[in-house]
């Protein structure tokens, strides 16, 4: 008989270990109430990406078009776009600094595309081409983008390539 009773207190004691495991689970795996509050991240420079050209550098013949477009963000608000560009010999020197176009903006997401003929520029220049995004509170950001441009045969003579080449790459 006292057998017995100990068997059975082994077996309510068991089951009262897996209860409380059961419990402590069940508690582990509770969720937590959820928070409603938005943390705003404080004001940060805008955003610009170069969607065309994909590339940074590149060689272009004189008869084509070259077709930039840039989409611009900002978590607050966009201000203003500006495309420079500077027009420079092989070896570095700068012949011309102009601006392109310089346009108002708003909102928080903006694409900007922009056509150029490389017709008026000189053989094997180098065309450096700058845009600059400004939102509502002054804050920047840039991308530059550098082609130079080869005569419509692409048929250069080879010194003239080689000459333009390392300028290119090394920026």
């Amino acid at each position: 008989m006292i057998y017995f009773h100990l068997k059975l207190v082994s077996i309510s004691q068991k089951r009262y270990v897996w209860g409380l495991l059961l419990l402590l689970g069940l508690s582990f795996s509770a969720c937590e109430p959820e928070d409603d509050t938005v943390v705003i991240p404080p004001n940060q420079a805008p955003v610009i990406q170069r969607l065309t050209p994909n590339i940074n550098k590149q060689l272009l013949p004189q008869n084509e078009t070259l077709s930039l477009s840039f989409k611009l963000a900002d978590n607050e608000k966009l201000a203003k776009f500006r495309l420079d560009l500077q027009l420079r010999l092989p070896d570095g020197f700068l012949i011309a600094d102009s601006l392109i176009t310089e346009s108002n903006i708003s909102g928080t997401l903006e694409t900007v595309e922009e056509d150029i003929s490389l017709a008026g520029f000189p053989l094997f220049s180098q065309l450096v081409f700058t845009a600059t995004v400004t939102d509502a509170d002054n804050e920047i950001a840039t991308d530059t983008y550098e082609l130079a441009i080869l005569s419509e045969d692409l048929q250069p003579p080879l010194f003239k390539i080689f000459s333009l080449i390392p300028s290119i790459m090394i920026r």
